[in-house]
């Protein structure tokens, strides 16, 4: 998950993958702005944070906080 420090969501979607015990890594863009602009680009997203799932299978884009709890509500039961 890319995200920035100072972003309410981003620092929602880390309380959240923690709440679920889902094993992540967090990558800070503050002052990063090419990297972030690139990240933008190759995932066609505009905001912030910027979550990726990696497994066995590659990589699944999410998207963003609130894709990211419509994620865990698919894997709920």
């Amino acid at each position: 998950m890319w995200i920035q420090n100072d972003c309410p969501f981003c620092q929602d979607a880390q309380t959240l993958l923690i709440e679920k015990s889902a094993p992540h890594e967090i990558v800070v863009l503050d002052n990063k702005k090419q990297e972030l602009q690139s990240l933008q680009e190759k995932y066609q997203w505009k905001t912030i944070p910027i979550i990726i799932k990696e497994d066995e299978d590659g990589e699944t884009f999410i998207g963003g906080y609130d894709d990211l709890i419509t994620h865990f509500e698919r894997k709920d039961p």
